[in-house]
């Protein structure tokens, strides 16, 4: 048990939320230390000179190795084309960087859920907190619901990943689940953590009796403990009162952050992908939100679960625009992969067309230019005959004719290529 060395008598006074409508739900040795021999002269000049030589053949290897993954058939060589204004340039496109965090208690319980998206050029971000105690449609049944930490539970993290990708409309790039164990770790680097409670924070004895453990007021929490409160639930206490504390962990977290030398001081292990988000995050302009929820009451039950209506649907449908311009789907066939290619020579037109794809449930995996410039027609290419349905989806949401190119060797599921029909559009 952690206690607070401030508290000496219980103080509750528990948050409330909006009164809820009820709904009906299915239920050795010491080594001497020796000075390390001085570099070689040779080594010390010619070391450097073999770095740069050995990145430039890295970088050409993989520009070569990208051109012939996007543009060879049976084995033919293909030229590599380096200019992104050229007819026949393609490259791979790389997604938002997105993160979904289980936060899980001692136990191995759900108790909740932060999704991070980065900005460009890994400066910045948005974070949003979401709680354990979200209902969101079941994969068996979508007229049932489940709760977030149920499905979980149930599913891990795969599972977890898919629908909550599902009602984002992304998916994401990195997943992990952390305990209070391996938080805690990562919060020592940044320990003592500020931390404002509106509400004391108790527990019940072995005895029946409530103990107060954190008291209410501006805490100086250490790594253990902050982690502690992060999945803090009072008795009878509504799950909106711990979404709020976790939004405010998160602010000091990155605040701390931000007072570091070097991202290897982030986390144990010197790097990892939890590491470079909050590098990223320290280093540049932040939001960090709850997602809003409507409470509910299911039958038999006192305490509210949460539900998302359809303005918060709409809402995230917004943020997802705003946040992941380049979203991956969150499970094989959620989102057609698309290459799309200029046919025109004026590069703005394809670049205009992007945000538009993304919009209409595309996941763009490819870009660049035709062979040769003068196409007429905006066309949408499907390249087997089982994303013909796929194919017809997109032309009709951005207005384009379809044709059939089978290439079985096609990275991609449908070729998007812009034609002189946009001009002026």
């Amino acid at each position: 048990m952690i206690t607070d060395p401030d508290a000496k008598e219980p103080l509750l006074n528990f948050g409330e939320a909006n009164a809820a409508p009820k709904v009906s739900l299915p239920r050795g040795r010491r080594l001497r230390k020796r000075p390390a021999p001085g570099a070689n002269r040779f080594w010390s000049v010619m070391f450097p000179v073999l770095v740069i030589a050995a990145a430039v053949l890295v970088f050409a290897v993989w520009r070569y190795g990208t051109k012939l993954v996007l543009d060879s058939n049976a084995g033919e060589r293909i030229e590599t084309i380096t200019d992104p204004s050229a007819p026949g340039y393609k490259a791979f496109v790389a997604p938002t960087p997105t993160l979904l965090i289980a936060h899980l208690d001692d136990g191995g319980e759900l108790v909740g859920l932060t999704i991070m998206a980065q900005t460009a050029l890994q400066q910045g971000g948005t974070a949003v907190v979401v709680s354990a105690e979200m209902l969101l449609p079941s994969e068996v049944d979508p007229d049932e619901s489940i709760l977030v930490r149920e499905l979980y539970a149930n599913d891990g993290l795969e599972g977890l990943s898919r629908v909550v990708g599902d009602l984002f409309g992304f998916g994401f790039t990195d997943r992990i689940a952390l305990d209070s164990s391996a938080l805690s770790n990562y919060l020592r680097f940044v320990e003592p953590l500020v931390l404002v409670l509106p509400d004391d924070l108790v527990e019940i004895g072995d005895n029946g009796i409530r103990q107060v453990v954190f008291r209410a007021g501006e805490r100086r929490l250490g790594a253990v403990q902050a982690a502690a409160v992060y999945g803090w639930l009072n008795p009878g206490e509504f799950d909106a009162n711990r979404t709020e504390r976790q939004r405010a962990l998160w602010e000091s977290w990155f605040d701390g952050v931000t007072k570091l030398a070097d991202q290897q001081t982030t986390s144990p292990a010197g790097a990892d992908v939890l590491s470079d988000y909050l590098w990223a995050f320290a280093g540049g302009n932040r939001r960090l939100e709850v997602l809003p929820l409507q409470a509910v009451l299911t039958d038999g039950d006192d305490l509210p679960v949460y539900t998302v209506t359809t303005e918060h649907i709409e809402y995230l449908k917004l943020l997802a625009k705003e946040i992941v311009p380049l979203p991956i789907a969150p499970y094989a066939g959620a989102r057609p992969r698309v290459s799309l290619l200029d046919g025109t020579g004026i590069g703005t037109l394809r670049d205009t067309m992007l945000p538009v794809l993304v919009d209409a449930g595309a996941e763009v995996t490819v870009i660049g230019n035709v062979a040769s410039f003068g196409v007429a027609e905006t066309t949408v290419d499907y390249h087997v005959v089982e994303h013909r349905n796929a194919a017809n989806t997109l032309a009709d949401a951005i207005g384009a004719s379809v044709r059939f190119v089978e290439d079985l060797n096609q990275p991609v599921d449908l070729t998007v290529t812009v034609g002189l029909d946009r001009v002026g559009s």
